[in-house]
């Protein structure tokens, strides 16, 4: 399930941006069923997306609120399921993970509720996300500020392999080590392709993100350690990986070319 803080619109031309690329994550089997799309509303998405300009993350405070109330509704629904809510912290979505949780702790009766809330850090460092509760609006997002919310379920991470980790540590039965190990590698395999296909990039604009990876990947091999399971490889050096990127000189294209002409 997908909720946006983007509106409904004309025909389905929001709905195809999102949904075109989950055409080959289900081909390939990485997701087990189309997903469903929650629209936004247009009253708080689109002065959202002028005043950011002017309050940064603050103008996405009611876009927060309303993905809570979105989601209220349609969990009420699903009597059957429970839910992991995952998103970041640029578009309400902490607020939106925070309002869920304090739902659920509230929850006397038996019912649909939100297990846990995974939001990926990608605001600037400098820029503290402002829709946060209330009565927190003042204080300052510090460590032990995340912690707190970390025994809550609210786990805030840089890669998807902290994600899994944290997950793991907080709720062993929703998330194994089994698969941790998958995860982990499967982020180290993506990042190595990506530094692959876009070699013109700089070793320096790569390192921020190789190392917060190493960085949690060596807390994932710490756990899988104690699992008694396989460590996993970090990724490849960039030296390395582009020493592995072929190259052609010009002679090699000539012989190509009288190759081909031959053959023709």
């Amino acid at each position: 399930v997908f909720l946006s803080a983007r509106p409904h619109a004309y025909k389905d031309s929001q709905e195809e941006h999102v949904f075109t690329p989950m055409i080959s994550l289900l081909q390939s089997k990485q997701l087990h069923s189309f997903p469903v799309l929650l629209p936004g509303r247009l009253q708080s998405s689109l002065p959202a997306g002028i005043l950011q300009y002017w309050q940064g993350s603050r103008a996405w405070r009611q876009v927060g609120i309303d993905k809570y109330e979105t989601f209220k509704q349609y969990k009420e629904l699903y009597g059957e399921y429970d839910f992991v809510f995952c998103g970041d912290d640029g578009q309400g979505d902490l607020l939106a993970g925070q309002m869920m949780l304090t739902d659920a702790e509230a929850q006397l009766k038996d019912g649909p509720k939100v297990l846990a809330v995974l939001i990926h850090k990608v605001l600037p460092e400098r820029e503290q996300p402002a829709q946060v509760l209330p009565e927190e609006a003042d204080e300052e997002q510090d460590e032990n500020w995340a912690l707190t919310w970390q025994q809550r379920g609210l786990i805030l991470h840089e890669t998807y392999i902290g994600a899994a980790v944290s997950l793991c540590q907080y709720a062993p039965d929703l998330i194994p080590p089994s698969a941790v190990e998958d995860i982990a590698f499967q982020a180290c395999e993506e990042f190595d392709d990506l530094r692959m296909s876009n070699s013109s990039w700089r070793r320096e604009q790569w390192q921020p993100a190789s190392e917060s990876i190493r960085r949690d990947l060596a807390r994932a091999n710490e756990l899988l350690k104690k699992a008694g399971r396989k460590e996993v490889d970090l990724p490849r050096t960039h030296s390395d990986l582009m020493g592995a990127i072929p190259t052609y000189s010009d002679s090699s294209e000539d012989e190509e070319l009288e190759s081909d002409d031959e053959l023709l």
